[in-house]
């Protein structure tokens, strides 16, 4: 049975509140969510409490393949893999308090096909 996003955030809250953030963690296996479950699951209200944000930031960042995935920043541009992405994401955007994960459109996955 897979889960859905309410329960993967209760399940990753659980396993991920007490460890430290961890800039050289790498998943490799993926969540088992679909894409809008887990931008469901970036929204989910559990994150808006006061000092959540980088373990929404983590959670994100896990999302990523460890190879292959690129995160675009209007500022400061591409960022490849899940190394890298973890590395700028979590340290640069756990700082701006008036960012919100609620999507303000539909999700659109892109992948490339060799």
């Amino acid at each position: 049975m897979r889960l859905g996003a309410n329960e993967f955030v209760e399940s990753y809250a659980e396993a991920m509140s007490n460890r430290p953030v961890d800039l050289e963690r790498v998943v490799r296996e993926p969540s088992g969510l679909d894409t809008n479950a887990m931008v469901d699951a970036l929204a989910h209200p559990w994150f808006t409490e006061s000092g959540r944000r980088p373990l929404a930031l983590q959670m994100m960042a896990d999302f990523m393949a460890p190879e292959g995935s690129i995160y675009f920043d209007a500022v400061y541009g591409d960022l490849h893999g899940q190394h890298a992405i973890r590395n700028w994401l979590l340290p640069t955007m756990a700082t701006i308090d008036f960012i919100e994960f609620v999507p303000t459109a539909e999700p659109v996955l892109s992948a490339r096909r060799p």
